[in-house]
């Protein structure tokens, strides 16, 4: 849902009944930042990992920092 524009946010958004409030966790977030859809109930977690660490090197999605 990040990349897509407002107007195409609106519709996954209304499918899986996510609030403005929630919507902000996907639309104005930072990384580790985001939703977690668990049967009916919809979570904003924030997953942050100091960069330093060992796990945030084996978890980053960033071609730069993976782990060789």
């Amino acid at each position: 849902m990040l990349a897509q524009a407002p107007g195409d946010r609106e519709i996954p958004a209304q499918k899986l009944n996510i609030s403005p409030r929630q919507i902000e966790y996907v639309t104005q977030s930072e990384a580790g930042e985001e939703l977690i859809l668990y049967g009916g109930t919809i979570l904003p977690i924030e997953n942050k990992f100091p960069e330093r660490s060992t796990l945030y090197k084996i978890m980053s999605t960033r071609l730069s920092e993976s782990v060789s």
